[in-house]
């Protein structure tokens, strides 16, 4: 009925991009040093904290991670399969990931497992606990993961960072790394959402690589001419050049 699309005259609305804070690796080690680990609550106030760095995952992605169906000890990985819905501490759904790319599985490096180890030991002296991310039994709430964060920053004496800002701060310290595996470690369906979203992380890298190249082709010239060749013989001056 009608003869013009009006939103084609309008045209497509400019996306902005909403810069999120991140730590740096300088930053992430001193809001660890605000940690007491002979306090049972702070412990695992730092599981959380390390556990989103190390790894980079969406938040309901690591609030839903259990011992026994996500966490492979022996082998060193972590399998996302689930996203946690929370109405309250005792109403709670695990739903499926943001997409299909969020079902991963995560190689996780030795000190995250010696981590995961002590505070698995941890919270078994307190009774049976199914999630990771949990100090009597019930999943944590994201507002939990957000005062956690502003309470160390505050004592690290860093920038205050969203949750979300943990999963940033795990890209860019991985920035050095492959891109591709950055997409398949955070679970983005297309690696054109990877170079986007971090894209403003890669110019210091082009320096990097350039001063990781500085020095690294050795060689000696020679101290005596090898090549016969003379020179362009068929190139003459001109009479005013000389």
């Amino acid at each position: 009925m009608i003869k013009t699309n009006r939103a084609k005259q309008v045209g497509a609305i400019p996306k902005e991009k909403v810069k999120v804070e991140f730590w740096t690796k300088e930053e992430f080690q001193k809001v660890l040093s605000t940690f007491n680990l002979d306090d049972y609550y702070e412990h695992y106030s730092f599981i959380i904290i390390w556990l989103y760095f190390m790894t980079g995952l969406r938040v309901n992605e690591a609030t839903a991670l259990r011992w026994k169906q996500d966490i492979d000890l022996e082998n060193r990985t972590l399998t996302v399969c689930n996203s946690l819905r929370l109405k309250n501490s005792d109403n709670w759904t695990l739903g499926p990931t943001k997409t299909k790319a969020g079902m991963r599985t995560i190689a996780l490096d030795t000190d995250t497992i010696e981590i995961l180890k002590v505070w698995k030991d941890r919270q078994e002296g307190f009774g049976k606990i199914d999630f990771v991310f949990s100090y009597d039994g019930r999943p944590t709430w994201k507002s939990t993961i957000s005062r956690i964060i502003r309470r160390h920053a505050k004592l690290a004496a860093v920038k205050p960072i969203q949750a979300k800002g943990l999963r940033h701060s795990h890209a860019s310290f991985l920035i050095n790394a492959n891109p591709l595996i950055i997409k398949d470690r955070l679970g983005h369906e297309d690696i054109k959402t990877t170079l986007s979203s971090y894209s403003h992380l890669y110019p210091n890298v082009n320096f990097e690589i350039a001063n990781s190249m500085t020095g690294s082709i050795n060689y000696t010239t020679s101290h005596e001419k090898k090549a016969k060749f003379q020179g362009n013989q068929s190139f003459k001056y001109k009479k005013d050049e000389i």
